[in-house]
C-alpha cells in the first residue's frame, strides 16, 4: 500500500525527480538487507522453525516496545523510526523467506500472485486498508499531531528532502511478499534481478513493481495498492523468462480460478451495495 500519494505536498518537477532517486536508493538498500539475509541466514537455520518464531516474537517485541514508547512519552524520533523500520524488514525478511519454503514448483508462484494482487485490491477498495489509510491520510494532512495511530508503524518510512521527520513509503506487508517472491526465486534458481546476474549488482523485478506503484501513486495523488504491481510484474516477466513457470496443472488452476471469483465477487458486491 503506497501512502505518498497524499502525504505529500505537491513540488516542482525537478524536486520530484530528486526524491524519486532518494525512494528508489531506499528500495534497493532494503532488498540489499533482504537479500543478505535471503543467502548468508537463512540457509543456516532451514528446519529451525522454533528459532525462527523466536526471532519473529523478538521482532514483535521490538515493535510493540517502540509503539509503547510513542504512546507514553509523545517523542517522534527519527532514530527510534529508523530503528523500527530496520525491524520491519527484518521481520518480512525472515517470514517472507519462511513462506517460501512450502512451494514445491516454480508454476505455484502463479495463482499465489494473482490471488494476493486481488485480495490486495479488495483490501484496498472495499476491505480495511480502506480505513487505513483514510486515518493515515487524516494524520499526515493533519501536521501529524498527537499520537499516530497504529497502523503507521507497520509502515517502512525514509527520509526525503524537505521533510524533517521520516515519512512512510509503503506498508511491512508489501515487502513481506517481496521478500517471498525472490526467496522462491533463489529457491528454484530463477535470476529475478533486472541488473545482470544476481551478483552486487540486484534490482529484483519485484522492487521495480514496487517503485512503480510508488511513483504512480504520487503522480496521481492517490492511494494505490502496491501488490498488483509486485505480484502480477513478477510473475508477468518471470513467466517469460522460464518456461517452467507456464506449467500449470488443475492443482494451481482451480484454486486460482475459485480464490479469484469468490474475491472479484467480494469486490463487486461491497462497491454496488456500499
Amino acid at each position: 500500500m503506497n501512502f505518498l500519494g497524499q502525504v505529500l505536498p505537491e513540488k516542482g518537477l525537478i524536486f520530484q525527480v530528486f526524491e524519486y532517486g532518494f525512494i528508489l536508493g531506499f528500495v534497493l538498500l532494503a532488498a540489499w538487507v533482504s537479500r543478505v539475509y535471503m543467502i548468508r541466514i537463512d540457509p543456516r537455520i532451514q528446519g529451525q522453525g522454533a528459532l525462527r518464531t523466536k526471532v519473529l516474537a523478538a521482532c514483535f517485541f521490538i515493535f510493540a516496545a517502540g509503539y509503547g514508547w510513542v504512546v507514553l512519552t509523545g517523542e517522534r524520533s527519527n532514530v527510534l523510526t529508523c530503528v523500527l523500520t530496520l525491524n520491519l524488514v527484518l521481520f518480512a525478511s525472515v517470514l517472507g523467506s519462511w513462506l517460501a519454503v512450502s512451494l514445491k514448483r516454480p508454476a505455484e508462484l502463479v495463482p499465489v500472485c494473482v490471488v494476493v494482487s486481488l485480495a490486495d485490491l479488495f483490501s484496498v477498495f472495499a476491505g480495511p486498508t480502506r480505513n487505513f489509510a483514510e486515518n493515515i491520510s487524516g494524520y499526515y494532512e493533519g501536521g501529524m499531531k498527537g499520537i499516530p495511530p497504529l497502523v503507521d508503524f507497520f509502515l517502512l518510512k525514509m527520509p526525503l528532502p524537505g521533510s524533517d521527520l521520516f515519512l512512510p513509503v509503503f506498508g511491512v506487508s508489501d515487502w513481506v511478499v517481496i521478500v517471498f517472491l525472490c526467496a522462491c526465486a533463489e529457491k528454484f534458481k530463477m535470476n529475478d534481478s533486472l541488473v545482470g546476474k544476481q551478483g552486487r549488482l540486484y534490482f529484483p523485478i519485484a522492487c521495480l513493481g514496487l517503485c512503480l506503484s510508488i511513483f504512480s501513486a504520487w503522480w496521481g495523488n492517490l492511494f494505490l495498492p502496491a501488490l498488483p504491481f509486485i505480484s502480477l510484474g513478477f510473475a508477468g516477466v518471470m513467466a517469460v523468462r522460464y518456461p517452467e513457470m507456464r506449467k500449470l496443472t488443475k492443482a494451481e488452476i482451480r484454486p486460482m480460478l475459485g480464490f479469484s471469483a469468490l474475491l472479484i465477487g467480494l469486490i463487486i458486491m461491497v462497491r454496488v451495495f456500499r
